[in-house]
């Protein structure tokens, strides 16, 4: 049977991976996990459900499943040494030491699963960063297991590297503005992005060196897939234009589509049995007449963007200029890194504004009329479904939405926000109209992605 490791860093990373674990599963494969650098309660008990095995952290040893066998030795750090050691070296001295002998332990836990499971595939997100990721894709080329980095949303590079260029934000330790990360730009191109007329670094200088002493440091971390993946399995023919023309080499990339959108497709069919069923559940009665708004949640507070009063300050804004004719219903979905507990008091705002509890956006996606939200990702979804996308263009995301068309409705400023609704609603059925002109840079959509993922996995395992 075949073998299929999924590394995940993050709770988000598994809930997307899940559903290509399971697809491949009822395929005949053999998926298991590897969690990193944070492990759920739940995820344990999704696992078993599904039948999948894993391995997970508990006790500073990885052990499969809920054995109590220990894979990799103890991995507690030195107590009262470390604590000392902290206190007393500089910052960039500690995150060396500290990457150091973390790297070369999660390598030797990796090489340690390996050895015991003997992968055909790794399938890794993303394929750049610290933690387990990098260790794993450098023990899977020793060992001639090919790895795959499957896009899970849009990757806006500019966006990436305008994070790393606000001072405010990371201040200036991704610039050449002193000697150190001036020279480390010119000895490691392929972890610099030039932009604007400025150059970026992905990781600042200390780290950068470390990882090349270690051997581990990625050869374009800029870009998905680039490092140290065989194939790199893209969303839509439009990021990767968009990837190519910010520098991005496309030997090894694949158009795909997006494991989501099979069910979105399946769910567009049934989107009037869809609708009624939510509406009975969060409002116990069918609002036939009301237009139905979905707004996927921004992650202010989870991306350390804006505290969490002032995360939901902004969203309850734009709530209640959707809200101003009474006459809708607004249903509020969640990226799956975001906590319900956080957000519950947004169902108090008023009566027809429910905070979705369980449902997936891709779940309940096609049932809206408006669909408004503050990411690229969801907002082509949202032209596959012919729902008029909304984009909130307030905080300098660098989404190229003249990409697609002129249906999307993006507003820019906040101050007009109500009168621009008002627009938007009364030019309804043009916009409409807009969506109905087929576009080719659009992810695939004909339910067809999750085939099109097994035919590239089964090529790069050459079977």
């Amino acid at each position: 049977m075949v073998k299929i490791c999924f590394i995940c860093k993050s709770h988000h990373v598994f809930i997307e991976h899940l559903s290509i674990a399971k697809y491949l599963k009822r395929k005949g494969y053999d998926p298991f996990f590897i969690f990193a650098d944070e492990y759920y309660e739940d995820v344990a008990q999704i696992l078993k459900h599904e039948k999948i095995r894993f391995y997970r952290h508990s006790r500073n040893v990885f052990i499969e499943n809920n054995n109590n066998e220990a894979l990799n030795g103890n991995l507690n750090y030195f107590g009262i040494v470390k604590k000392l050691i902290s206190r007393i070296l500089p910052y960039r001295i500690k995150e060396t030491i500290s990457i150091t002998k973390n790297m070369l332990r999660y390598k030797k836990v990796i090489n340690n699963i390996f050895f015991k499971d003997n992968p055909n595939c790794l399938i890794l997100y993303p394929d750049r960063s610290l933690g387990y990721n990098i260790p794993s894709a450098i023990i899977a080329k020793k060992n001639n297991i090919p790895v795959v980095t499957i896009q899970l949303g849009s990757q806006n590079v500019r966006f990436l590297a305008k994070f790393r260029m606000n001072k405010k934000m990371s201040g200036n330790k991704y610039l050449p503005t002193n000697l150190f990360n001036y020279l480390t730009t010119k000895l490691f191109p392929g972890n610099v992005l030039s932009i604007d007329q400025q150059n970026v670094l992905f990781f600042p200088w200390h780290v950068i060196i470390t990882l090349f002493f270690l051997k581990m440091l990625p050869k374009n971390p800029w870009f998905l897939g680039q490092s140290f993946s065989d194939k790199y399995l893209m969303i839509s023919k439009q990021y990767l234009l968009d990837d190519i023309n910010d520098g991005l080499k496309q030997e090894n990339v694949q158009v795909v589509g997006q494991l989501a959108l099979d069910d979105i497709f399946i769910n567009h069919k049934k989107a009037d049995q869809i609708r009624k069923k939510i509406l009975l559940k969060y409002f116990d009665e069918y609002h036939h007449g009301r237009s139905i708004v979905i707004m996927g949640l921004p992650q202010f507070y989870e991306h350390n963007y804006l505290g969490l009063n002032e995360s939901k300050d902004e969203i309850k804004y734009i709530i209640n200029a959707i809200d101003h004719n009474k006459n809708k219903t607004i249903f509020l979905s969640m990226h799956p890194k975001m906590s319900f507990a956080n957000y519950d008091d947004l169902n108090s705002i008023n009566n027809r504004t429910r905070l979705f509890e369980q449902e997936q956006l891709k779940d309940v996606l096609p049932i809206a009329d408006y669909y408004y939200c503050f990411n690229e990702s969801t907002l082509v979804w949202a032209i596959l479904c012919k729902v008029i996308p909304v984009y909130l263009d307030y905080y300098d995301n660098n989404i190229t939405i003249e990409n697609y068309g002129g249906a999307i409705q993006t507003l820019s400023d906040k101050k007009n926000i109500k009168q621009d609704i008002l627009r938007i609603e009364k030019d309804k059925q043009d916009i409409i109209d807009l969506m109905s002109v087929k576009n080719k840079n659009l992810p695939p959509f004909d339910g067809k992605s999750g085939k099109r993922i097994e035919k590239e996995i089964n090529q790069v395992c050459m079977f």
